[in-house]
């Protein structure tokens, strides 16, 4: 178990004995509402992409689960067509290119997600990205 899975396992152990629920009685089980461990949805989107309002309204919606933590940045991916990206800033473009070069990409798109640091879907299709967050979870 992870640091943070002790920490939130104490927290609820301490919850629940003070609240006079958990005793030496078998509880019954319960459905858990949210994963143990939050799961980080980052989305890298630009103001010239034809894609990102869809990827913008997905993440918007899975972003209101509980469990998620949902970021957006702003790059400047298209600016090489005359005008710039009003949201973009180098430090975002920076960190997309390490996600980049860290999950071995050979390119960074708009719009991307990045899961958890771990894996990314290019776009943001709502059963795509609710599997991956499922899967992360």
């Amino acid at each position: 178990m992870t640091a943070w899975g002790r920490i939130r396992a104490g927290m609820v152990a301490t919850a629940l004995t003070g609240a006079g629920l958990l005793t030496g009685a078998a509880a019954p089980p319960f459905e858990r509402d949210a994963p143990v461990q939050p799961v980080v949805v980052e989305l890298f989107t630009a103001q010239g992409c034809s894609g990102c309002p869809d990827a913008n309204r997905t993440l918007e919606a899975v972003a209101d689960e509980p469990g998620v933590i949902a970021l957006t940045y702003g790059v400047g991916y298209w600016d090489y067509l005359g005008w710039s990206d009003t949201f973009a800033k180098p430090e975002f473009a920076a960190r997309q290119q390490a996600y980049r070069q860290a999950l071995k990409l050979r390119n960074a798109p708009t719009p991307q997600v990045v899961i958890d640091g771990r894996r990314h879907l290019s776009g943001a299709r709502s059963p795509e990205l609710q599997a991956a967050i499922d899967a992360e979870a």
